[in-house]
């Protein structure tokens, strides 16, 4: 038999897609402080540097993707101060 426990939610919600329906994307932030973005039901949380690391990585990937065609390459983003060789 399990024992169930109530639990407080600690997020504070940001932004919903449609006020009251909470099955509506949302975006929220979690008490240690992280991101989370629920888009149908399916909810990712990551602290706000990886986020951004994340959507850098995708900007970047996407210009490669699309660099011109006569022999020059897409701007690349500078690397962040840990990844740069001492």
């Amino acid at each position: 038999m399990s024992e169930q426990m109530a639990v407080q939610n600690t997020d504070r919600e940001l932004w919903r897609e449609r006020e009251g329906d909470y099955y509506a994307n949302s975006i929220h932030v979690t008490a240690a402080g992280s991101i989370g973005i629920d888009v149908g039901g399916f909810v990712i949380v990551m602290p706000l540097a990886r986020w951004h690391e994340f959507a850098a990585e995708k900007l970047n990937t996407f210009k490669r993707e699309r660099s011109p065609t006569d022999g020059t390459s897409a701007p690349t983003l500078p690397r962040r101060k840990h990844e740069q060789s001492r």
